[in-house]
């Protein structure tokens, strides 16, 4: 394990930070007891999107504040974007406590309202989930050849999380509802979405985004 690694149970480091590189947390707070949906962070590299580590428990949302600040020490500094759903208050509150750099995004009363924290709507969870493609139509580019042609297989891997990746590859869009199937969770899914607009200002329907 690398040097100065955070002790913080239900985490999960697939790539160590490195000197000069950019990173960004998206985090799924969730209430924290045992019988209810998982708490998730996602850190991905600003660059390439590789998801660097992951955090999955049952966490409360103040708890998982304060992991996404140590976190982000450990990670040069990356800023952090929440879902404000639910208990996202509770993690904003212990996250100005710890200083943590907070990315603007969307609020109850849309884009004009610049506060940290994503409120998650089905017209705002289009925008997250278009930001996530467009980061891996991006990384699928890169293997188009001097024809022309694309070769998704021969994609570098940006997923090393198989909840993330399972949920990702499991979210569904009907009748313009973009949603996890029934019995099914999207937090992990959820949190890389916030963890890739942290970070990407690029790709359809995206915006320029705002680091506190």
């Amino acid at each position: 394990l690398p040097s100065g690694i955070p002790d913080i149970q239900g985490l999960r480091v697939y790539v160590a930070p490195e000197e000069g590189k950019r990173y960004g947390i998206g985090a799924d707070p969730a209430e924290g007891l045992q019988r209810g949906d998982d708490s998730y962070l996602n850190i991905v590299d600003s660059v390439s999107f590789e998801q660097v580590a992951v955090v999955q428990g049952k966490i409360p949302p103040e708890l998982l504040a304060d992991m996404a600040a140590d976190l982000s020490v450990f990670y040069s500094g990356a800023p952090v974007l929440f879902e404000l759903n639910n208990h996202g208050g509770l993690f904003l509150s212990q996250a100005r406590k710890r200083g943590i750099t907070l990315v603007m995004g969307l609020t109850r009363k849309g884009d004009k309202d610049r506060k940290p924290g994503w409120f998650t709507s089905q017209s705002s969870k289009h925008t997250l989930y278009n930001g996530g493609e467009s980061a891996m139509r991006l990384v699928m580019e890169e293997t188009r050849d001097a024809d022309g042609i694309l070769h998704p297989e021969q994609s570098r891997a940006i997923f090393h999380d198989p909840v993330t990746a399972q949920q990702l590859s499991s979210i569904v869009n009907i009748d313009q509802k973009i949603e996890a199937p029934e019995g099914m969770h999207d937090d992990a899914a959820m949190s890389w979405v916030l963890a890739v607009r942290s970070v990407y200002s690029g790709g359809s329907g995206m915006e320029t985004i705002h680091h506190t």
